[in-house]
């Protein structure tokens, strides 16, 4: 089962990123897990590898200040500045 999900999952991923480049700049897609920063260092590599073969995602860990600005910055740059920032002050 878990096979056919993942095969799913890629299958999803790879339509919907070739349907993005016929959208030139205008649609923009990112995937991040987001943990902390001492758990980021000990999920296991496969783990990583998978969420970014299947999901195209990358795992970052979030530094302990200003957390919150650090998602903002990746999501402006991934949208190209057409979201300035999803969320406010993290406490």
């Amino acid at each position: 089962m878990r096979l056919v999900a993942q095969k799913a999952g890629k299958e999803m991923i790879e339509k919907f990123s070739s349907i993005l480049q016929n959208f030139d700049d205008t649609f923009r897609m990112g995937n991040k897990i987001w943990t902390a920063t001492n758990i980021s260092a000990n999920i296991k590599e496969d783990f990583v590898d998978h969420l970014n073969e299947v999901y195209q995602a990358a795992v970052e860990g979030l530094r302990e200040e200003n957390p919150t600005e650090q998602v903002n910055k990746w999501i402006r740059k991934v949208t190209k500045g057409k979201i300035d920032s999803l969320f406010g002050k993290m406490e």
